[in-house]
C-alpha cells in the first residue's frame, strides 16, 4: 500500500462510501444507501448530509475527502451529468495522488458496461442491474469497507442454516439462544430458534420460550415468542404469558392477542373487554384482565395471573402497583407451577418487571 494511503486511512476517515449519482436515479440509490446503512456502512448520501445553504461543492469535496472508497453509480444520465463528472474527478484525482479513497464504478439498471468512460472499464465494477446483483455488490461492499460486519453475517447465516436444517435438542437450541457472537446473536437466527422450539414442543422448550418472554428483546422477538407459547397450550404455554403479562407494558397488547388464540374466541370473549386498558400501560387498568385471567377456568391462566400478582412489585408511571393475592393462593399457584412447568418459578423469581 502507498504511504500516503496508509496514512490516510490511518486517520480514519467519517465515511467509508461517498455515493455519486446521477439525480435521475436517486429513488434506486436512496435505496441503496438505507440498505449499505443496514450493513453497518458509513454512508455519505447528500440527501442525508446537505443541510439548506450550504455551498455544494465545499460539501462534496469535504464529503469526498472524509470518505474511503467512491461508489459511482453510472448510468447514461451519469455519463452527462456535469457534478458526476466533477465528483468523479474528484476522486480519481485524489486516487492517483494517493490521498486514501479508492473509486469503484457500478452499473446502474440498464446500463451497459460497454458505456463506461475508458478510465472506468480499467476497474472492477459492481453491477446493480438487478435485485440479486444489488444484494451480492452489497455484501462485497460490506466485506471490502467492514470486515467484522461481514463475517457477522457469515456467522449469522450459518447458524440459521443449522436451525433451519439440523436436528436439535432443546439444550442445543438454548447454546445457541446464549453463545457469544459477533455483534451478539441476529434477529433472523433468534426468530429461527424461537419457531424450532415451537415445533419440538414439549414442558423444556417451553421453558426456554419462557425465559425469551421474561427478557427485554427485540419486539419482533417478543411477539413472535409470544405466539409460540400460545401454540403450546398443551405443555404449559398460557403460564407463562399469563405470570409475565404485566413484565414489559410495551407489548402487553400483543401477549393479550397471544393468550387470546391459544384459549380461543369463546372463552378470549369472556376477559376481551379489557383490551383497551392495557393499551394505556396501568396497573389500575391491566388489574381487571388479571382478576377475568383467575376466574377463566383455565388454571394456567389463573394461577399465572396469581404469580404475576405476586412477583410484579414495581409501580407503574401513575404510582399504582398490583395488589398481592392472599398467601394461599398464591402458596397454591406455586406449587401448580412447580408441577407444570418446573423451572418457572425461578425464571419469575429473577426476572425484573417493570419497563413501560
Amino acid at each position: 500500500m502507498d504511504q500516503g494511503r496508509e496514512s490516510s486511512l490511518a486517520g480514519h476517515p467519517e465515511y467509508d462510501l461517498f455515493i455519486s449519482y446521477s439525480h435521475r436515479q436517486r429513488e434506486f440509490v436512496q435505496a441503496l444507501a438505507v440498505k449499505l446503512r443496514r450493513s453497518q456502512l458509513r454512508v455519505w448520501f447528500d440527501d442525508w448530509e446537505m443541510q439548506p445553504g450550504d455551498y455544494l461543492r465545499d460539501r462534496i469535496v469535504s464529503g469526498i475527502g472524509q470518505s474511503r472508497y467512491l461508489l459511482v453509480l453510472m448510468s447514461t444520465d451519469a455519463l452527462t451529468s456535469n457534478w458526476v463528472k466533477y465528483e468523479l474527478n474528484c476522486g480519481i484525482t485524489s486516487e492517483i495522488e494517493a490521498l486514501g479513497v479508492v473509486v469503484i464504478p457500478a452499473l446502474a439498471p440498464e446500463m451497459s458496461p460497454e458505456l463506461l468512460p475508458l478510465d472506468l472499464k480499467a476497474k472492477y465494477y459492481r453491477d446493480m442491474r438487478s435485485a440479486d446483483a444489488v444484494q451480492q455488490s452489497i455484501l462485497k461492499l460490506t466485506k471490502m469497507a467492514n470486515p467484522w460486519h461481514y463475517r457477522r453475517i457469515g456467522q449469522a447465516a450459518e447458524l440459521k442454516e443449522k436451525v433451519r436444517t439440523q436436528v436439535l435438542t432443546v439444550e442445543e437450541l438454548w447454546d445457541i439462544l446464549h453463545g457469544d457472537y459477533l455483534g451478539g446473536l441476529s434477529h433472523g437466527v433468534e426468530l429461527a430458534v424461537v419457531s424450532k422450539l415451537e415445533k419440538i414442543k414439549g414442558w423444556d422448550a417451553v421453558i426456554v420460550l419462557a425465559q425469551r418472554a421474561l427478557s427485554y428483546s427485540r419486539i419482533g422477538v417478543l411477539v413472535r415468542t409470544f405466539n409460540a407459547l400460545s401454540r403450546c397450550v398443551d405443555d404449559g404455554g398460557l403460564l407463562p404469558l399469563a405470570a409475565s403479562m404485566t413484565f414489559d407494558g410495551r407489548v402487553w397488547a400483543d401477549k393479550l392477542k397471544a393468550i387470546g388464540r391459544g384459549v380461543g374466541a369463546s372463552v378470549f370473549q369472556d376477559f376481551a373487554h379489557a383490551v383497551p386498558g392495557v393499551r394505556r400501560h396501568l396497573k389500575s387498568e391491566v388489574l381487571p384482565l388479571l382478576l377475568a385471567f383467575e376466574a377463566s377456568g383455565v388454571d394456567d391462566l389463573k394461577y399465572g395471573s396469581v404469580l404475576c400478582r405476586h412477583y410484579d412489585r414495581t409501580v407503574d408511571p401513575a404510582g399504582e402497583s398490583l395488589p398481592l393475592p392472599d398467601d394461599n393462593l398464591r402458596a397454591e399457584a406455586e406449587q401448580y407451577a412447580q408441577e407444570r412447568l418446573p423451572g418457572l418459578l425461578k425464571l419469575i423469581r429473577s426476572a425484573t418487571f417493570g419497563q413501560f
